[in-house]
């Protein structure tokens, strides 16, 4: 390696984040349920839509596209601090109520079949 790429790959390191702070981010009251089944496991998140998800509904996210839902693993994806804006700005409850502000339909539950 030549050392600007030295230097690439440190400040690129520098930048990402150890999982403590994401995971303290999914312990926030609102933050801990999925914000779509309400399933109390949420190890993963859309990091552009600012909420935590379960594993069954990350599924579903990611079906939709990137183009819609960013999903990440809250603990086994390497995270940079850009990942968290929407994470500690907007977080399962205010997005949902944004999103499902006109919702006229039920939720899924942790019980629904996907």
């Amino acid at each position: 390696l030549g050392e600007s790429d030295t230097k690439e790959s440190v400040s690129r390191e520098e930048t990402l984040l150890d999982n403590k702070e994401i995971l303290e981010l999914s312990k926030i009251p609102g933050n801990d349920l999925c914000a779509d089944c309400g399933r109390s496991e949420t190890t993963w998140a859309s990091t552009n839509l600012g909420v935590f998800v379960c594993i069954q509904c990350c599924g579903v996210h990611r079906s939709l596209g990137v183009n819609i839902s960013k999903i990440k693993s809250i603990t086994l994806d390497k995270w940079e601090p850009s990942n968290l804006v929407n994470l500690k700005n907007i977080g399962n409850v205010k997005a949902n109520e944004i999103w499902e502000a006109n919702l006229n339909v039920s939720k899924p539950t942790p019980d629904s079949s996907i």
